[in-house]
């Protein structure tokens, strides 16, 4: 499929995406650049991003205001995006036709021959760019949108001339069910984004619906490591071929004798394929769930037909995300990472990369995301927090909600201290983190930045230049 093929109702020149700034809407707006359309854009702030694609010819209003949508063709917005948003309001009134950004993915990924979608409460991000560059690395020239900064591609979005569109598929607000995959992945199913779907049922029941989308000639790779992923697969009306893949016995795909660098996070193990030996995989991703998204993303190329030597070594040199256990440098002697994990799952996860490395004291300042994710798992950030030394807490980064006065960090920090006494401290502003860390941190130490927020913030300013690579 040629690079053109990809594209809008003839009658759209001009697209203008409410929230520009986010990392998925960015990179539609630099994909929908590089095709040649006209490009605006508004967000509360500015950010390297937004600036990258001003270079790129965007059109930037800093704000939201209806004139801002003056002369639009088609009007892309997220599910964050409120219906009282002066630009949307003015799009409906002016009957510029409105599109959300899962809409516009889907329609892209269904002139694709080949769409994959990856889906997952943990993961996305990295298996996505996984599956991207081994592609690459076998001539594919794939078309990929990433939830994050990927160096080897070039940032969070990779415009190519061939017939296949990756993407991460998000589960919140459902928005994943406009996809069109024909090529689909499960990471996992965990207990996030409850302020919308309210029960764990109702998270499992989206991402079967997402399951059957996936048509009879495609495939869906699935993580037969999961329960709530079994069940999805088990319940009998997957209408495409199921590719499963895991550690333990049973998977397609399995990984086996998973062993460790020594003193270091970074795991290597022995892959097989329908029972027989594939070859010995070592990773420069840190910790063992990268094990799984290794698989999945081996899976599916191979599904895309890449496999042998192009999908191992493309899987085995990818050295990460940026803000996915990313060393940004070192303060007093000490090296500092930054890690995106929001949920308790991922922190536990991240936590137990980084003991790997045997640090005298592990700090972890981590900044929740969201009031209604911090209450309603609350007991659970406190029982994965406890198992570092020292922890701090900064306010919680409230995103696109209000404070609702029920919950704040200093209630997580009573939590965590219940299980570990004197292990956490509340410090409301990150300015004043990085001076305690500045003072407190010595030699010997490791420090995790953890949030989904601005608390990557800290990392930056605790170190004076960036520093990529292992300690």
């Amino acid at each position: 499929m040629s690079r053109a093929a990809m594209t809008l109702h003839p009658k759209v020149k001009h697209v203008h995406f409410v929230g520009v700034g986010g990392i998925s809407m960015s990179g539609l707006a630099a994909y929908l650049l590089a095709r040649g359309y006209r490009v605006s854009g508004s967000d509360l702030k500015d950010s390297p991003l937004v600036r990258r694609l001003v270079d790129q010819g965007l059109a930037f209003y800093r704000g939201h205001a209806a004139e801002h949508v003056n002369g639009a063709d088609l009007v892309v917005y997220t599910a964050a995006v409120k219906e009282s948003n002066p630009e949307l309001a003015a799009a409906r009134r002016a009957g510029i036709p409105v599109m959300t950004r899962a809409e516009l993915i889907g329609t892209l990924m269904e002139q694709a021959r080949f769409g994959v979608a990856v889906a997952g409460t943990h993961g996305k991000t990295t298996t996505t760019a996984l599956i991207a560059l081994a592609l690459v690395r076998a001539g594919l020239d794939p078309t990929a949108l990433v939830g994050g900064e990927v160096e080897p591609l070039g940032g969070n979005v990779r415009l190519g001339s061939g017939n296949v569109l990756v993407t991460e598929a998000c589960e919140y607000s459902e928005t994943f069910l406009r996809f069109k995959p024909y090529l689909g992945v499960i990471l996992n199913i965990d207990d996030d984004h409850l302020d919308y779907f309210h029960s764990m049922d109702n998270v499992v029941r989206a991402f079967h619906r997402f399951a059957c989308l996936v048509p009879p000639e495609g495939a869906l790779v699935a993580n037969a490591d999961d329960p709530r992923v079994r069940e999805v697969i088990g319940a009998g009306d997957v209408r495409a071929e199921v590719i499963t893949y895991g550690l333990a016995g049973g998977a397609r795909w399995r990984a086996r004798d998973v062993r460790y660098v020594e003193h270091a996070p970074y795991p290597e193990f022995t892959l097989e394929v329908d029972g027989a030996q594939a070859g010995r995989v070592r990773l420069s991703l840190p910790g063992r769930h990268h094990v799984s998204n290794a698989l999945a993303a081996l899976a599916a190329c191979s599904r895309l037909g890449v496999s042998g030597p192009a999908a191992l070594e493309a899987v085995s040199e990818f050295r990460g995300v940026r803000r996915r256990f990313e060393l940004v440098g070192s303060v007093n002697g000490a090296p500092v990472y930054d890690d995106y994990a929001h949920h308790p799952a991922a922190i536990r996860v991240t936590l137990e990369a980084a003991r790997r490395f045997n640090p005298d004291r592990l700090w972890c300042v981590f900044q929740p995301h969201l009031f209604s994710r911090t209450k309603a798992l609350l007991d659970k950030f406190a029982e994965e927090l406890a198992a570092a030394d020292l922890v701090v807490l900064p306010d919680i980064y409230p995103s696109r909600e209000e404070d609702p006065g029920d919950i704040s960090s200093a209630d997580l920090a009573r939590e965590i201290n219940a299980r570990a006494p004197s292990t956490a401290r509340h410090v409301p502003a990150l300015d004043d983190v990085v001076t305690l860390l500045r003072r407190e941190v010595r030699p010997g130490d490791l420090v995790l930045t953890v949030g989904a927020g601005d608390v990557d913030r800290v990392a930056r300013e605790l170190t004076l230049a960036p520093a990529p690579g292992r300690p």
